[in-house]
C-alpha cells in the first residue's frame, strides 16, 4: 500500500552507478529538461525539483540521499548489504561467462531477501542458483541463499585494475577526446598508452626501453623529467611547453603531467603524461561546452572555477527557494496564531465578566441573607450561603459531604425525600416548616438544568417567613 509506506517515516541511502565516470557526473547533477518530467504531476515536480536556466534540478533534500559512483560490474569489487538492486538491459550486452560473473557480483551485493530488478527482454533460469522468481513477468527475483556454482571474487584482480585505470581521468581524455597519452609509474615506466601516439613517443636506437623519458624526442627529455619529479612532489598538475620539430601549424606542444592516487590516503604512484597538440585542444573544449576535460584533466582551471561558481549560485537559488517557501508557510502559520490569540483574548475576556458576574451574584446572595443550597446528582453538598447556618450547622469543610449526613436544625420529615422525588421528576417543591425556636420557614427544592436540559443538581432556598412579612406577623398553621 503506497499511502501506507508514505506515512511511514523511514531513512534510505540510493547508490547509482555506472562503467562511465562522465555519465555518472552528469548524472549527479540532477538536471532534466522540462519534457522528461512529463511522467510527473505538478506536485511532485514542485516537490521534488527546482527550475534554473530553463531547465528543472533535483531539489538539496533528494540529492543529499543518492551517492553517485563510477562502477564497472566485471571488475570492481562489489558493494554489499543492499536491499534492492536494478540491473536493467546490460547482461543482453554480455557473453555468456561474464554474465555469470556479474550475477555473481550482484548477488554478493544483495543482503538474504534482498530483490534483484532485471529488465524485461533479460528472461534468466535464476530459480534454485540463490534466487527464487517473484515476477516472471517483470523479470523481479528475492535472494534466497548462496550461489551453488558463484566462483569466487577476485578482488586482488579489481584492484590492480583499479590501480592502472584511473576512470575518471583516463575515460574521458583518451576514449572520448582521443588524446595521446601514457600512463606511467613514478619512475616514469610505461604502464599503458591511449590514443594515437605516432609522431609523439618513438623507440630509440639500442636496447628497447619503455621509460617515457626515453620515448619522446632527445630535446624533451630533461624538461620532462623535472616536471614529473616536480609533479610527484607538490601533488599539482603541471603543463610543460615543448618545441615540435617540423611542425608548420605549430611551434609547440603542450605536455600534460597529472599525478594519480590510488586512494583518498594513498601516495601519489602513478603519472599521467598527455601530449596535447593544438588540433586536439580545439576538439576537447568544443566538446559538450568544454565541461569534461577540464572538470577531469584541469586543463583550464578557470572554467572549473567558473562551473563550480555556477553550481553554488544554482545551490543559493534553491535555498532561496526553499526559504521563500518556509517563509510562506511560517506567515500563514503567525496568521492563524494571531487568530488563535485573538479568540483566546475574546474568551478571556468573556471568562472575566463571567468571573465577575458570578462575584457580584454571591455577593448579593451573601449580603442579602438569603439561605441557599446546592447539591450534586448524587446528593452532595457543593456550595451554600452562609445564612444557611441558621437551618443546618453547616462548615465549610462539609463541601462535598452527602446531605444525609448533615443533621437540620428543623422538622421536615420530608424533606430528604422531596429531595429525590425533584432529582427525577424536574418538578420543583414547596412546603411550610418549623425550626426548634418556632420559626416558620418557606422551603423550596427546584431542579437545576444544565444548557442542554440535563438535571445536574438540586437548588433548595430557605425563606423566613416573619422576616418576608415584616415584625409582628403571625406564621400560617402547619
Amino acid at each position: 500500500d503506497i499511502s501506507r509506506v508514505r506515512e511511514q517515516s523511514s531513512d534510505f541511502q540510493l547508490f547509482a552507478t555506472d562503467a562511465a565516470p562522465e555519465l555518472v557526473a552528469q548524472a549527479s547533477r540532477g538536471v532534466f529538461r522540462k519534457e522528461s518530467l512529463g511522467g510527473l504531476s505538478r506536485a511532485q515536480q514542485t516537490r521534488y525539483f527546482y527550475e534554473v536556466d530553463g531547465a528543472f534540478r533535483v531539489k538539496r533534500f533528494l540529492r543529499e540521499k543518492l551517492v553517485f559512483v563510477p562502477q564497472d560490474l566485471i571488475s570492481d569489487p562489489p558493494l554489499s548489504g543492499l536491499d534492492l538492486v536494478t540491473c536493467r538491459n546490460l547482461l543482453i550486452y554480455l557473453a555468456p561467462e561474464t554474465v555469470k560473473d556479474v550475477l555473481n557480483v550482484l548477488h554478493c551485493s544483495l543482503r538474504e531477501g534482498g530483490f534483484l530488478f532485471l529488465g524485461t527482454s533479460e528472461a534468466l533460469p535464476l530459480g534454485g542458483h540463490g534466487f527464487e522468481s517473484v515476477s516472471r513477468k517483470w523479470n523481479i527475483y528475492r535472494k534466497t541463499g548462496p550461489m551453488p556454482t558463484a566462483r569466487r571474487i577476485s578482488h586482488a584482480r579489481t584492484a590492480s585494475h583499479a590501480q592502472a585505470l584511473p576512470r575518471a581521468a583516463l575515460r574521458v581524455a583518451y576514449e572520448r577526446f582521443d588524446i595521446p597519452s601514457v600512463l606511467t609509474d613514478q619512475k616514469g615506466n610505461v604502464l599503458r598508452s591511449y590514443g594515437r601516439t605516432s609522431g609523439i613517443l618513438a623507440l630509440p636506437p639500442g636496447e628497447p626501453s619503455l621509460n617515457v623519458i626515453d620515448l619522446v624526442p632527445q630535446p624533451w627529455a630533461a624538461c620532462l623529467r623535472q616536471g614529473m619529479v616536480q609533479a610527484v612532489h607538490e601533488e599539482r598538475s603541471l603543463i610543460l611547453t615543448v618545441a615540435q620539430d617540423g611542425a608548420s601549424a605549430s611551434t609547440s606542444m603542450n605536455i600534460r603531467v597529472t599525478p594519480l592516487r590510488n586512494s583518498e590516503e594513498g601516495p601519489c604512484d602513478r603519472l599521467l603524461v598527455s601530449f596535447i597538440r593544438g588540433q586536439d585542444e580545439i576538439r576537447a573544449l568544443d566538446a559538450d561546452d568544454a565541461s569534461i576535460l577540464q572538470d577531469d584533466l584541469g586543463t583550464a582551471e578557470s572554467v572549473d572555477w567558473k562551473d563550480e561558481a555556477r553550481i553554488s549560485r544554482e545551490e543559493v537559488d534553491a535555498s532561496h527557494e526553499e526559504l521563500l517557501a518556509l517563509n510562506e508557510e511560517l506567515k500563514a502559520s503567525n496568521e492563524q496564531l494571531e487568530r488563535s490569540n485573538e479568540d483566546l483574548d475574546r474568551s478571556n475576556t468573556q471568562l472575566q465578566a463571567n468571573v465577575a458576574e458570578l462575584a457580584m451574584q454571591n455577593h448579593v446572595l451573601l449580603c442579602a441573607g438569603v439561605m441557599t443550597m446546592f447539591l450534586d446528582t448524587e446528593l452532595k453538598l457543593r456550595w451554600f450561603t452562609s445564612s444557611m447556618r441558621d437551618v443546618f450547622p453547616l462548615r465549610s469543610g462539609d463541601t462535598g459531604r452527602s446531605i444525609a449526613d448533615l443533621v437540620p436544625i428543623f422538622r421536615d420529615d420530608d424533606f430528604y425525600a422531596d429531595i429525590e422525588r425533584v432529582l427525577h421528576a424536574s418538578k420543583p417543591l414547596e412546603a411550610v416548616i418549623r425550626d426548634d425556636r418556632q420559626r416558620c420557614f418557606v422551603r423550596k427544592i427546584f431542579p437545576y438544568t444544565s444548557e442542554t436540559g440535563e438535571t445536574v443538581g438540586v437548588a433548595i432556598t430557605f425563606v423566613d417567613i416573619a422576616s418576608f412579612n415584616g415584625p409582628g406577623a403571625s406564621a400560617p398553621p402547619i
